[in-house]
């Protein structure tokens, strides 16, 4: 069995989702007509108790821009389930970032997700390849590095999700799950069994989940698009009036 070309039936198939891929497009192009508007976004002054958190606010918006980029590419492409696990990846930074900015002062649980991070990673590095981690925030000692991280952890995913709707976490972080894992259901749709009992291998591009991966990436790309806005207090009214008037139609 030879898998098709990767871009087979990439036309075809935009056309199938126009209404989704368009809204794609439409949410990329108001981001595009932001950032042409606010260049200095990624040169913001802000006075030292709030940059780390600005830092993260910054890095989390263009991480999620090029996350929703590459789910789009996938979905054209007919790799629904692949595109389900950035989704996933997306859906985990939006909560974490909604978490943060929850906070009447985001600026400690912000330094709490910078230790556990940095913690984490020096674990991985030293385990994993006899290496350290070569950056280091300068407030970050060793006993303030241990009590932030045992913070963070203490906050599971779910408790960090609550107030987001439950489309996030509980209808997609927890089923996209099945698919990062490759668990047995995830698995059985690779698989045919034709009535002569072969089994055929299903690993082609194909429509299925192309739908559902570009509606949540939307919304979690939204998400953090108005939120990155709202920390920087840059008003976008007709823009996030746009798309709380489009959301109901993708989602109905």
């Amino acid at each position: 069995m030879m898998a098709p070309g990767f871009a087979d039936g990439m036309p075809e198939r935009v056309e199938r989702f126009r209404g989704l891929f368009d809204s794609t497009a439409r949410l990329g192009d108001l981001i595009n007509a932001f950032l042409d508007q606010h260049e200095d976004l990624m040169e913001f002054r802000r006075d030292d108790t709030t940059r780390d958190v600005g830092m993260v606010v910054v890095a989390s918006f263009g991480k999620a821009l090029k996350t929703f980029q590459a789910i789009g590419r996938l979905c054209a492409s007919g790799y629904g389930e692949d595109a389900l696990l950035l989704v996933r990846a997306n859906v985990n930074l939006m909560i974490n970032l909604r978490y943060i900015l929850s906070a009447p002062d985001p600026t400690e649980r912000v330094k709490n997700f910078i230790a556990y991070s940095y913690a984490e990673r020096e674990r991985l590095l030293k385990h994993g390849y006899g290496e350290t981690v070569n950056w280091r925030p300068e407030w970050l000692s060793d006993e303030e590095m241990k009590h932030r991280t045992q913070e963070w952890i203490g906050i599971s995913i779910a408790k960090r999700a609550e107030g987001a709707p439950p489309l996030h976490y509980l209808q997609g972080y927890k089923f996209y799950s099945s698919f990062e894992h490759s668990d047995a259901l995830a698995l059985d749709s690779y698989v045919t069994i034709h009535d002569d009992g072969l089994v055929a291998i299903e690993a082609g591009e194909r429509d299925e989940y192309v739908g559902l991966a570009l509606v949540h990436s939307w919304s979690a790309m939204a998400e953090v698009f108005v939120a990155t806005c709202r920390h920087f207090m840059i008003s976008i009214a007709d823009t996030a009036k746009e798309l709380q008037e489009t959301w109901p139609n993708l989602h109905p």
